[in-house]
């Protein structure tokens, strides 16, 4: 997943939060997507929190839905990434199960 430059949020924030968040992020070399509000993720998305605040929380989605997620919507774009978790030893099994479950090709990559 360090591969992958950009970072969506699942809702849209206020302007001055976003500007926080997109200087935060190129810090870590990642930027914030502006439509990253639009991405689709499946219902069985489970999150990791990753920062706790007063006002703000942050989480992450597992992996394995990432990956689904970019095979359904941005296979071509993923492609490598996509391979590269499916040979790696940190392979969700329940990626499998998913797929099939939302249409989603692994086989054809």
């Amino acid at each position: 997943m360090a591969a992958t430059a950009d970072v969506d949020l699942k809702y849209q924030i206020e302007y001055v939060v976003k500007k926080k968040f997109e200087e935060l992020f190129s810090e870590i070399k990642k930027h914030l997507d502006p439509v990253g509000h639009e991405a689709w993720m499946p219902q069985e998305t489970e999150y990791i929190k990753i920062f706790s605040g007063q006002i703000v929380s942050g989480y992450i989605a597992e992996p394995v839905f990432v990956i689904l997620s970019k095979a359904k919507m941005a296979r071509n774009k993923n492609r490598q990434l996509i391979v590269d978790y499916l040979a790696s030893k940190d392979l969700d099994p329940r990626l499998f199960d998913l797929a099939e479950k939302y249409n989603v090709d692994l086989e054809s990559l």
